[in-house]
């Protein structure tokens, strides 16, 4: 730009002096002439004080260039300009606005864009029908562009704003040239904003980069017709081509933003799995989500503002949670609705912190009227932008502006159901606030591994300093001698602690006293071991077993050291799931592109087999359960011969117990198998066992065969694939009478759904490959549904997997197509009660007769060897036949997901026995409730409430369903998944 000098076109009078363009690249309009400028080619300039680099000159250029096609620069004080706002309403057609669409509160929020430019007002607001879609050359026809002149002449309107996407080069030729006003659009006004308000270099290498396929759009235009535009956008003839190093100003700043990403990731790696979780808040601009970060972080340096984008650039703010867990909120940049697809991945450099989150929390204004509108706008945009799908799917939904619904607001959505699944608070009078942040406490706990642990630390200890910096509080002892903190923290964080500074560390609640009492019960136990051992030397091998009987049976060797109120006892445990997250057994549909016979890296371990995300699924429930059972109920290791379940002594004294016998044990017929593990013959649950079991069980030091291998082998039972196995493959079991009542509701049920989603059948027809005059079967479209383990391992999918459905309560095709499914899966078992005691009524029956024989008080010599724990390795259609054979409540009753898992636990009080339902899926453990007898259920209770459902051993089974007793059968296509 240092070489040229402005002039008017009209008079030829320069416009400015030459110092003037030296510190001010911006075009401005002649003043005395009210004409456009053009640029004059003028010899270079001898005499420059520095001299600039030609990236830095074309930088110049560029940003000149930008300005004359009419794009605002967020760098200076914009001018004032008095806007009409032009609505384009499409009423039919192609381009037809969705059903949901309010035309007025897209003006508003349109003019409220406007108006968030310093400088910009809008005097004015029109909505104009137009009859099929918004890209013809005018938009409009002669009579209505000639009302909105009308119109225009009103005011002093100094530009207008189309209330469009964006407008194409031709459009916004033609447009300027017909109005003689500058024309901005949707996208033109929002990149601005995020110009003014960018503050991190990669927000601002993105917008760069947004720029440039406009840039280029609009130069290739101009180049072709042989005008330009300048600051007023008012064409005017130039002979020479405009920019042409656009391309490589392109590729540097992509280089540019490609470094930084890599420098961010290497940073992100840096932290490791122990970093402190990041919350995500996020949610339609202006919802109140900066009000609720300051509310939850007390940051003085968070203002929120009643404007559009206040917040632009991520940022994060330290709190800690009541548990004393430490977190980041990280505030984000608002949402708005139908953001120009030019614009995703500038916004989603805003998103930074979104990506990288453990947990999102969605904030919505309960007082807008559009609310609905706006809560499918932010997920239909984070689908958009590829955010984890888990990650979407665990979000916190929270209700802001609780006080500014009166009663006749919350009525109201209360009639649309808005309240059952979201959190209602109020950051301005503080309602609610407090039940959510127990809630978000307890996901981060979850999300983290983390436990309340306690610290014992000397004073002079090197952490104590560290920690009283943080905002932990050490409590002294009565003796003086150390300082006890309460704090969470994961695995990997305890580990760090004791290797670098061998803290001694305590459980919260644990005192000087207790480790005195755990020494005198080793003493005592040791004792009263030492004199049964004597005396079963002394007994012949059948007086041995007749011995341990009468012990267990009159309960005599226990020593309560401890009194205590609370005498429940857990007794057993039944738990089964199903397996983790696996490949699909084909393509879901003919053209679909990620086929394993073309690329093997789509699913590596081939179809249908387990994932590497659902061995990582069962090794967390493995290590959940650990955490549940493991030092408890269990030993810290696995032992097939453990004795401490028939003599409930100590760690220690289990140990030496079983050292004295180990001489002494038949090793032929053990004791009885502490934890039994069963699978179905199919490979992904096999392999989801033996997961399961490497985070259930990790080997000790002595355990381990190969020092770099965390894992040992731990027997799994199963059958051969070409047997059948009507307890954990109900669905692949050849029942006749299941079979004839099924199809008779299948076929009526299919009918129903068909002529509901008629639509969206005949909208899937070329996808299927089928022809107009072949009929669709619903079985054909539920097939689709193996799109989602797709979506679920982050492969892009076509436009029409995710296209929204106003008329089915704006979803999209692939939920509609998932909501299929799990109707036509669900009713399999739960549409008819028959129906579920064929499917569910062996699995029940055998839950409940391994509890009748453990507590059964005339015991034989097989239920004496009873196991503490038994695991079952199942299927999707396994958990929901015992569900609904269990008659659990409906809103429970779903297709259960990946690596859910229902528990059984059997609990003794005295004499007396009762059960616990706990049912886990997506992480979250839940207790349910039997019948009318609660969470916790007395065992006679619940034996009485299924005993009408449950079905006891095989013969009982092929009786029901009239099968003969020696069919077998082989794999069958609607096995369970």
């Amino acid at each position: 730009m240092f070489n040229r000098l402005l002039c008017c076109s009209f008079c030829g009078n320069f416009v400015f002096p030459l110092e003037n363009i030296l510190s001010n690249s911006r075009f401005l309009r002649n003043q005395k002439c009210f004409s456009t400028v053009k640029i004059r080619e003028l010899r270079p300039l001898q005499k420059v004080k520095k001299l600039l680099s030609q990236e830095e000159i074309e930088e110049e250029q560029f940003t000149e260039l930008k300005l004359s096609l009419g794009m605002l620069n967020g760098n200076k004080v914009f001018g004032s300009e008095q806007i009409l706002l032009v609505h384009p309403h499409v009423k039919w057609g192609s381009g037809s606005a969705p059903k949901n669409a309010i035309p007025e509160l897209e003006v508003e929020e349109a003019q409220t864009l406007c108006q968030t430019i310093p400088g910009f007002k809008v005097v004015s607001s029109i909505i104009v029908n137009t009859d099929y879609n918004v890209r013809s050359k005018l938009i409009w026809g002669s009579g209505r562009l000639d009302a909105i002149v009308q119109h225009k002449q009103h005011f002093n309107i100094s530009a207008l704003m189309i209330n469009v996407d964006s407008l194409s080069p031709l459009q916004l030729h033609e447009l300027t040239k017909y109005f003689g006003l500058p024309i901005y659009d949707r996208l033109t006004i929002v990149l601005s904003i995020f110009k003014m308000f960018a503050r991190t270099k990669e927000a601002k290498l993105q917008i760069a980069l947004a720029e440039i396929p406009f840039i280029r759009s609009h130069i290739k235009f101009l180049n072709h017709s042989g005008e330009h535009l300048s600051n007023d956008k008012i064409p005017v003839q130039s002979s020479a081509p405009m920019f042409p190093n656009i391309d490589r100003l392109e590729g540097s700043k992509q280089l540019e933003f490609l470094r930084l990403k890599e420098h961010k990731i290497q940073n992100k790696a840096k932290q490791g799995p122990g970093k402190t979780p990041v919350i995500g808040v996020i949610g339609y601009t202006n919802s109140g989500k900066t009000t609720f970060i300051k509310k939850l972080t007390d940051s003085s340096i968070l203002l929120g503002e009643n404007r559009l984008f206040a917040t632009l650039d991520s940022s994060t703010h330290l709190s800690i949670l009541p548990s004393t867990c430490k977190v980041y909120f990280a505030d984000t940049i608002g949402f708005i609705s139908n953001l120009p697809i030019k614009l995703l991945a500038s916004f989603s450099a805003t998103l930074q912190h979104v990506e990288n989150s453990d947990l999102l929390i969605h904030i919505m204004d309960l007082s807008h009227p559009d609310l609905l509108a706006q809560r499918d706008n932010v997920f239909e945009t984070l689908n958009k932008l590829k955010i984890d799908p888990n990650l979407i799917n665990t979000v916190i939904n929270v209700g802001n502006k609780l006080d500014k619904c009166d009663d006749e607001r919350r009525e109201k959505l209360t009639e649309m159901g808005i309240f059952e699944n979201l959190f209602s608070i109020s950051c301005r009078t503080l309602e609610g606030l407090p039940h959510l942040i127990k809630e978000i406490d307890k996901k981060v706990q979850l999300l983290s591994g983390s436990s309340l642990r306690r610290l014992r630390l000397s004073h002079d200890s090197k952490i104590v300093q560290k920690l009283y910096k943080e905002g932990y509080n050490g409590i002294p002892s009565e003796c003086g001698n150390y300082l006890t903190f309460d704090l969470l923290m994961n695995n990997e964080q305890f580990s760090k602690f004791h290797a670098s500074l061998g803290l001694c560390l305590r459980r919260k609640g644990e005192e000087e006293e207790k480790k005195i009492e755990e020494w005198f019960c080793f003493v005592c136990s040791a004792v009263a071991l030492l004199f049964c051992f004597l005396i079963l030397s002394r007994l012949k091998k059948n007086e041995k077993d007749q011995f341990l009987k009468t012990l267990m049976c009159l309960n005599l060797i226990k020593l309560p050291i401890k009194t205590s109120d609370n005498t429940r006892q857990l007794k057993y445990v039944h738990a089964i799931w199903r397996h983790g997250d696996r490949a699909p057994k084909r393509k879901p549909y003919e053209d679909d592109i990620y086929d394993l016979r073309l690329n093997e890296k789509y699913w590596p371990r081939g179809w249908n087999q387990l994932t590497n995300l659902g061995m990582l699924q069962m090794q967390q429930l493995g290590k959940f359960l650990r955490e549940r059972y493991v030092g408890s109920f269990l030993s810290n290791n696995f032992d097939r011969n453990e004795f401490n379940f028939i003599f409930r002594f100590s760690t220690e004294t289990t140990f030496f117990f079983k050292f004295l016998f180990s001489a002494k044990k038949e090793k032929k017929n053990p004791l009885f198998l502490t934890v039994f593990i069963r699978s179905s013959s199919v490979d992904r649950a096999i392999e989801s066992a033996q997961s399961l079991l490497s985070g259930l069980f990790p080997p000790s030091t002595d355990e381990k065969f190969d020092d770099t291998l965390n894992w040992q082998p731990i027997p799994v039972h199963t059958g051969t694939s070409k047997i059948k196995d009507p307890l954990l493959r109900p669905s692949s079991f050849a029942c006749p009478k299941y079979e004839q009542l099924w199809n008779d509701i299948s076929g009526k049920m299919e009918k129903e759904l068909l002529e509901k989603y008629k639509e969206l059948v005949e909208e899937l027809r070329p996808i299927l490959k089928f022809p107009e005059n072949k009929q669709i079967r619903l079985r054909d479209i539920t097939e689709l549904k193996r799109i989602q383990m797709e979506v679920n391992h982050n492969l892009s999918q076509p436009e029409w997997v995710f296209k929204i459905w106003p008329q089915y309560e704006n979803k999209t095709t692939l939920e509609l197509i998932i909501e299929l499914r799990d109707s036509e899966r669900i009713a399999e078992f739960n549409s008819h009660e028959k129906l579920s005691r064929l499917s569910g009524g062996y699995l029940l029956g055998d839950w409940l007769g391994r509890m009748k024989q453990l507590v059964n008080t005339n015991q034989t010599k097989e239920a004496l060897l009873a196991s503490k724990m038994v695991l079952y390795s199942a299927h999707d259609g396994t958990l929901l036949a015992l569900l609904s054979a269990l008659q659990i409540n409906s809103t429970v009753i779903k297709i259960p997901p990946f690596a859910s898992c229902l528990i059984a636990e059997l609990y003794s009080d005295g004499n007396d026995y009762q059960i616990e339902l706990l049912y886990r899926r997506n992480g979250e453990l839940e207790n349910l409730a039997v019948g009318n007898c609660g969470t916790k259920c007395p065992l006679i209770e619940f034996e009485k409430y299924v005993e009408n459902r449950a079905i006891f051993g095989l013969d009982m089974l092929y009786q029901e369903c009239g099968t003969p007793r020696c069919v077998f059968l082989t794999e069958k296509s609607s096995a369970t998944k």
